[in-house]
């Protein structure tokens, strides 16, 4: 059995759409989500809808824009993602990475479509 479960917070806003992933204890509740008792540190990505169309207005290709956006998440994580690995399991860091990478994916298309 998992020491931590994994908690997805997605947040949808007029200005901007992000997702919050992280591990949590059974002692977790959604009270200690802005104390950060019984979780561990959170990989975000927050998308600001206005700099999101700025950079389709330069590069008009919504491919280009989605593999910066992964690949920019990817390298400011890292050391975050070194860290959960120490007290999580393979499986429980690839749902998180899947889950984010999928999220940042769909949030830039669906901007767009």
């Amino acid at each position: 059995m998992n020491r931590y479960r994994v908690v997805v917070k997605p947040v949808y806003r007029k200005k901007f759409t992000g997702i919050m992933c992280f591990l949590a204890d059974p002692a977790y509740t959604d009270e200690d989500i802005a104390s950060g008792l019984n979780r561990t540190k959170a990989l975000c990505w927050v998308a600001y809808k206005e700099d999101i169309e700025k950079l389709l207005g330069q590069y008009q290709n919504i491919n280009a824009i989605v593999a910066a956006q992964l690949l920019k998440w990817k390298l400011e994580s890292q050391l975050l993602l070194d860290e959960l690995s120490e007290v999580a399991p393979p499986e429980q860091l690839n749902l998180i990475v899947n889950t984010m990478e999928n999220f940042i994916k769909n949030t830039i298309t669906n901007l767009y479509d």
